[in-house]
């Protein structure tokens, strides 16, 4: 009988615990989808196992779409990444730290989190879990040199530990993050004497770690500071949005996998990423086309790849003690086995030299993302240049660079060439070499708008960075971007070119550069 004012749920719970099971109602489950987050997070330490991989995979949908999301419950998911008993959940709670991280270190930065990450170190039942942590602190310790010192010890001794298992290198990766960093810089005999046991490991992937670290070593005192520190400000990129297709794209006859072509000797490795260098840089810079020696017989490419991630940076020197490079190309591998470039620089080493890169006590800017050195970007504003450029550039690009590119991709079986534009100058010429945008089109197009007869036509103030004309170039949006004018970061757009197919977006008509 229902007293008047009763749910149905109540009264089914009132019926259970007075010991009338015929009278009790079973109250309807609700779905894990249809559950608040924190409710979700809770079911991971429940009895129900089946609830519990159905929220671990919850957890782990949410970080690839939204991963934002998540950083209010990161302690939780932190508690769960060593208190498992399901291992498909338990990598699905490990996926979903990783969008996190990916997304932002911040969540992770403070002490109760950073100590939950010690302890996972230590974790002798999940590879994941352990190589999870070891990243994640290598990444932290990367940007906070008084942390490095804090945690090296720690980190060095709980690899060590597993020095004879299997699964090491996922540990090893992020001592790899350290020897890329700037802050790893004064720690490279550390690094070396850690690395250096493990190339003669008995599993082969663990030796190639050992041996990227080590190449690492020696291409990080020679990177330029800025560069440097780009890499480290951006260590993981998104993946880019979907296709337009209705399904990816699949892999062709002839595809070739990046991953596999970065786990080759370097002699190969040099083989098969030499078709990338333009023959005209080389001989602007003196290099020998076949050998690829300068004229001192140095080695003048350095080449730094990580299987792992499906990522290669080439640089070519012209000499050695340089301070830039002549070439930098960064690029990697999607998921989904497509191109992906991070960035591109090709640098006129004859031209003057402007110190962005510093402010004027001598601190790196990260190009203006931190820090800007007004002086030195007004004498590289008047002399033509763009923001983030410390030299002009070979006007290579587009004639020399792209096609070359895009031939071995094709070689290689890829459809689609990604880009991610770091500034809007930087999108205005991927359009004009074919690119489409996977987003940002109506971002782009609405800016044109905007500085036509908008709100940022009225902005320009005849200022050094905001001049009354600036709206009629791409160098000038660009500068007045850069120097604050949309009162907004520079959003991250995604573009794509067809490998073979040029696309005919423009979002700036008859602009002049």
């Amino acid at each position: 009988m229902t007293t008047p004012g009763m749910t149905v749920l109540e009264e089914s719970t009132l019926a259970v615990a007075s010991g009338d099971e015929s009278a009790a109602i079973q109250a309807p489950t609700v779905s894990v989808g249809d559950l608040a987050l924190p409710d979700v997070v809770a079911l991971l330490h429940g009895d129900d196992k089946d609830r519990q991989a159905q929220a671990a995979a919850r957890l782990a949908d949410i970080g690839l779409h939204r991963p934002a999301t998540l950083a209010p419950v990161v302690p939780q998911l932190l508690a769960a990444l060593t208190d498992w008993d399901d291992l498909d959940a338990h990598r699905d709670v490990v996926r979903a730290l990783e969008a996190v991280a990916d997304w932002s270190l911040k969540p992770l930065r403070s002490a109760p989190e950073m100590a939950a990450l010690r302890r996972a170190l230590w974790d002798q039942r999940s590879a994941a879990a352990r190589a999870f942590a070891a990243q994640t602190l290598a990444r932290l310790m990367a940007g906070d040199q008084d942390l490095l010192s804090e945690t090296w010890e720690e980190l060095a001794q709980a690899i060590g530990h597993q020095a004879n298992t299997h699964q090491v290198d996922g540990m090893l990766e992020g001592i790899r993050t350290l020897a890329g960093s700037a802050s790893g810089r004064p720690w490279q005999a550390q690094i070396r004497a850690l690395a250096e046991p493990f190339s003669t490991h008995w599993k082969p992937q663990v030796q190639t770690m050992a041996r990227h670290i080590l190449d690492d070593l020696e291409h990080n005192s020679a990177l330029p500071p800025y560069l440097r520190a780009l890499k480290v400000q951006r260590p993981h990129q998104p993946p880019p949005p979907a296709l337009p297709e209705t399904e990816a794209p699949a892999p062709g006859a002839q595809y070739v996998s990046l991953r596999d072509l970065c786990q080759l000797p370097l002699p190969e490795q040099i083989k098969a990423f030499r078709p990338l260098i333009p023959n005209l840089l080389l001989t602007t810079c003196e290099i020998d086309e076949q050998s690829l020696r300068d004229r001192h017989g140095d080695f003048a490419l350095r080449l730094a790849t990580n299987a792992n991630s499906a990522m290669v940076e080439l640089t070519i020197w012209r000499q050695r003690g340089d301070q830039d490079p002549a070439l930098l190309l960064h690029f990697g591998e999607t998921s989904n086995g497509q191109l992906q470039i991070y960035l591109v620089v090709v640098n006129n080493l004859d031209a003057e030299r402007f110190d962005i890169d510093y402010d004027s006590a001598g601190h790196p800017t990260l190009l203006g993302l931190v820090a800007r050195n007004l002086a030195a970007e007004e004498a590289a504003l008047r002399a033509g240049l763009t923001p983030g450029q410390v030299r002009a550039g070979l006007g290579l690009v587009s004639r020399r660079l792209l096609p070359r590119v895009e031939r071995l991709a094709a070689a290689w079986g890829k459809q689609y060439i990604f880009a991610q534009p770091l500034a809007y100058h930087n999108a205005i010429l991927l359009e004009r070499w074919g690119f489409f945008y996977l987003t940002g089109q109506r971002f782009m197009e609405d800016l044109d708008r905007r500085f036509r007869d908008g709100d940022l036509a009225g902005r320009l103030d005849g200022s050094t960075f905001r001049p009354l004309d600036a709206g009629r170039t791409v160098r000038g949006r660009s500068w007045a971007i850069h120097d604050g004018i949309l009162g907004e970061p520079w959003p991250e757009l995604h573009m794509a070119r067809r490998v073979g197919r040029l696309s005919q977006v423009c979002t700036f008509a008859d602009a002049v550069f």
